[in-house]
C-alpha cells in the first residue's frame, strides 16, 4: 500500500514538472492524457495483480473439488449405512431364530428344532425388523402332531404379538 502511494506521488510530481516545462501549445492536452493514464495504471495496478493472480481461480477449483469429495463421502456414508443396517438386521434375525428355537425346545417331545425367520427391511413407518414369517422345523416324538403345532403357534403368537398365520410348523 505504501508503495502505491509513493508511485502515485512520483507520477503526479513528474506530470506537474512536464506540464511546467512544456509551453502552452497543441501538445499539452496529449501530455496530460498520457500522464493521466499513467496515474490510472498506477492506481489500478493492485487490482490488476488480484485479477491476474490465479489464486481466486485456485480457490474456485478447490471449492469445486471439495463439493465432489463431499458427494463421494456422502455416497460412501450411505453405502456404509446400508451395509451396517443389513448386518444389524441379519444379527437380529439370527438372535430371534435362536430365541424362538429355545422356546420351542421347552415343549415336551421336541428333540431337534430349527427356525427360519423373515424380517422386514422396509424403512417406512418403523417396519424395519418386523417379523413377517416364522418357519419352524421340528423333529421328535409327539403324541398329537396337530395339537403340538397349534400349541407352538399360540405360544409364539402371544409371546411375540404375531398373527398365527405368519407362523408355520413343519
Amino acid at each position: 500500500m505504501r508503495e502505491l502511494v509513493i508511485n502515485v506521488l512520483v507520477i503526479i510530481f513528474l506530470t506537474t514538472i512536464l506540464d511546467l516545462l512544456l509551453p502552452d501549445g497543441k501538445m499539452q492536452p496529449f501530455i496530460r492524457l498520457v500522464m493521466g493514464l499513467f496515474v490510472l495504471i498506477t492506481i489500478l495496478q493492485p487490482v490488476l495483480k488480484i485479477i491476474d493472480d490465479d489464486s481466486w481461480l485456485d480457490a474456485w477449483i478447490l471449492t469445486d473439488n471439495l463439493s465432489t469429495k463431499e458427494e463421494s463421502i456422502m455416497v460412501q456414508g450411505e453405502s456404509l449405512y446400508d451395509k451396517s443396517s443389513e448386518m444389524v438386521l441379519n444379527e437380529y434375525r439370527e438372535q430371534m431364530e435362536k430365541q424362538i428355537s429355545g422356546l420351542v425346545y421347552l415343549l415336551d417331545g421336541v428333540d431337534a428344532c430349527r427356525t427360519e425367520i423373515t424380517v422386514s427391511s422396509d424403512d417406512r413407518l418403523g417396519n424395519v425388523g418386523q417379523i413377517e414369517q416364522v418357519t419352524i422345523y421340528l423333529e421328535g416324538e409327539f403324541a398329537d402332531k396337530w395339537q403340538t403345532e397349534e400349541k407352538i403357534k399360540k405360544m409364539l403368537a402371544s409371546y411375540y404379538t404375531l398373527a398365527e398365520e405368519t407362523i408355520e410348523v413343519r
